[in-house]
């Protein structure tokens, strides 16, 4: 696991801590923190290369989770990462195949 993944890690666990116990609202005053683990999570794939299904499918399960459009430009800025496959496994449906 690289340095990067680490610290992403790190920073999801405080980030849904404080959605826990300030709720959503309290939770989107954080966004600008949010968009710099972003980026130092898609810095540390581009590193690590993780299976692009598994990772689209962890993103839109996050996704759902937070109900909020943090994790709405996903799938451009991880084009490079994801590649065709991933990409079409986040293009795929609510009741898609799995």
């Amino acid at each position: 696991m690289s340095e990067f993944h680490k610290i992403w890690i790190d920073q999801c666990a405080a980030a849904e801590g404080i959605r826990e116990r300030f709720g959503v609202n309290d939770a989107l005053r954080y966004l600008p923190l949010l968009d710099g683990i972003g980026e130092l999570h898609r810095k540390a794939c581009l590193e690590a290369r993780p299976d692009p299904v598994q990772l689209a499918r962890r993103w839109k399960a996050l996704q759902k989770r937070w109900n909020f459009g943090v994790f709405d430009r996903f799938p451009t800025a991880y084009e490079e990462v994801l590649g065709a496959e991933g990409l079409n496994e986040w293009q795929r449906g609510e009741n898609g195949p799995r």
